[in-house]
């Protein structure tokens, strides 16, 4: 194990930050990934006269301040590498045991560290923290010396916060200090960050969001945004203003029970392209008495709902877009503190994201996922409740899948959900998707992936939802009966075509199954 440490202590008694310093918490490893790199040398250069502070919770070697990011972020003179001891650090505060001896335990024990510690630190010294995955755009100079910022109309975003050393800034931190050693629960994700700090700010304002001493700055409705949180695409802190989609989340949001179907979209816009749209067309034409939830984890403004593909898919009535605003969307789930912490060190955040977002959507209502590149040929209807398909003799293919909320469909997607959590590895590209699925369903049915004969489970051969080989005949007519029940869109794209072949596979197959949005993007949707 390296125990040379080349970093300068934070509890040395020379080490005293100016005033508004801006400081960043790394509690996980002893190095940045470029991401978090990235936030620190935006907030570097937007604020070139204030000392930008990374206080690590874990031992740097010299040979790493020399090499890689951090040997590049000591090129800005303003960017200075400390080491936290937290056992020295938090001495003299009565949090301090239940950060020694209670937070090790907890399920959640990075993320309630440095919940404690950026209070600490702002108590310590006043100033501005950033979490490290926040891009500061321009100076927050302009700022009072004290604000929060709301991730909704009722959450604090625990993000970026400033609290100053003044009598209303350490009255404030002390308090938060107290509140979170009075109600430390180790099993709730955000109950002393974001919840400890709303709590202190609602006795203050108890009735109005808006005080003279703290400023709350209402993030996901500013117009003149400071920071955006770049890489975390799950915290949504770009504006909401304009979205015109009614929100998942909504108490009205009831869709069927184990009849309906969901296409989910995590991209940074909410935009579909005419592959993406020729699905959806599909999946509605070939179940007209049942809904199509097509759900965006990015607004879609009103001017797009009523152009291009969109405004096509809404004069089938049985399809429906919504907005997914995943803090809400996955509040008390295991997999929470995945979408809003974990995945921030993704290299796969919009599959990760996708993978979660569609098992939680299964869990929550039943019903039929699919991902946007595939094509429905014929009614699903015929399938039992709870199916997958397997792709090859050891893999799981989770582009099209059914679990329901009877008894075994729960079990099934509790457990799924509860694997992700376990096995999360932000470097897997598959960790959340057919490992997950597999592991669970060869504990169900452990017989060496002879999955066939599993009883409570449908498990299906691969060509029959992914080829296109038997759709077609010779002459490229499409068959008027199918034995396949979808293809994937991606078999035929433009990057995949070798000859006229594909092509003609390509348009026949479009024309047939998704007609309107052939018909007006043929070009695009051909590649043409």
């Amino acid at each position: 194990m390296r125990t040379e440490d080349a970093l300068p202590s934070a509890e040395d008694p020379n080490f005293s930050p100016k005033a508004r310093s801006i400081f960043f918490h790394e509690t996980f490893s002893s190095g940045l990934s470029i991401r978090q790199a990235c936030a620190i040398e935006a907030a570097a250069r937007a604020h070139p006269n204030r000392e930008v502070y990374v206080l690590f919770s874990n031992p740097v070697t010299d040979y790493e301040l020399k090499t890689g990011c951090l040997a590049d972020l000591l090129q800005f003179r303003n960017v200075k590498f400390v080491r936290l001891h937290a056992a020295e650090y938090s001495k003299g505060y009565e949090i301090q045991s239940m950060l020694l001896n209670n937070v090790p335990q907890s399920r959640f024990r990075i993320q309630h560290t440095a919940d404690i510690l950026r209070i600490l630190t702002l108590n310590k010294w006043g100033g501005i923290y950033l979490d490290t995955d926040m891009i500061v755009t321009k100076s927050l100079d302009g700022l009072p010396l004290n604000f929060v910022a709301k991730e909704s109309e009722n959450e604090i975003a625990s993000a970026v916060i400033s609290f100053a050393k003044d009598e209303i800034g350490s009255n404030v931190t002390s308090e938060i200090i107290n509140e979170v050693g009075k109600e430390y629960n180790p099993l709730r994700w955000s109950e002393i960050g974001s919840r400890a700090i709303d709590r202190v700010l609602n006795r203050r304002c108890p009735k109005l969001w808006h005080s003279k001493e703290i400023r709350i700055q209402p993030i996901t409705n500013c117009k003149d945004l400071y920071t955006i949180s770049y890489w975390n695409t799950i915290a949504n802190y770009y504006s909401d203003e304009g979205d015109a989609l009614p929100s998942a989340e909504d108490l009205n949001f009831t869709p069927k029970l184990n009849s309906s179907l969901f296409f989910h979209k995590t991209s940074y816009k909410g935009e579909l392209d005419a592959q993406e749209a020729c699905s959806v067309e599909a999946a509605a034409r070939a179940h007209p008495q049942q809904e199509i939830y097509v759900l965006f984890s990015a607004p879609v403004p009103d001017h797009e709902l009523k152009t291009g593909c969109f405004a096509k898919l809404h004069r089938f009535p049985n399809v429906k877009f919504l907005r997914v605003h995943i803090a809400e969307y996955s509040k008390g789930t295991v997999v929470h503190p995945i979408l809003l912490n974990d995945l921030k060190e993704s290299r796969y955040p919009i599959q990760h994201t996708a993978d979660i977002l569609r098992m939680l959507t299964l869990n929550k209502w039943g019903g039929r996922s699919l991902e946007s590149d595939m094509v429905v040929v014929k009614s699903l209807d015929e399938l039992p409740p709870n199916w997958i398909v397997k792709q090859g003799e050891k893999f799981v293919a989770p582009g099209i899948m059914s679990f329901s909320k009877d008894e075994v469909g729960t079990n099934i997607t509790n457990s799924i959900l509860e694997e992700i959590f376990k096995t999360y590895n932000p470097n897997d590209r598959f960790v959340t998707g057919k490992k997950a699925i597999r592991r669970v369903i060869e504990r169900m049915c452990p017989v060496r992936i002879r999955w066939e004969h599993c009883p409570d489970i449908g498990i299906y051969k691969h060509q029959l939802f992914y080829s296109i080989h038997k759709l077609l005949m010779k002459d490229y007519r499409v068959r008027n009966f199918q034995e396949s029940f979808s293809f994937q869109w991606d078999s035929l794209s433009p990057s995949r075509r070798t000859n006229n072949s594909h092509y003609l596979s390509n348009e026949k197959l479009a024309r047939r199954y998704c007609p309107s949005i052939y018909d007006q993007f043929r070009k695009e949707l051909l590649g043409v």
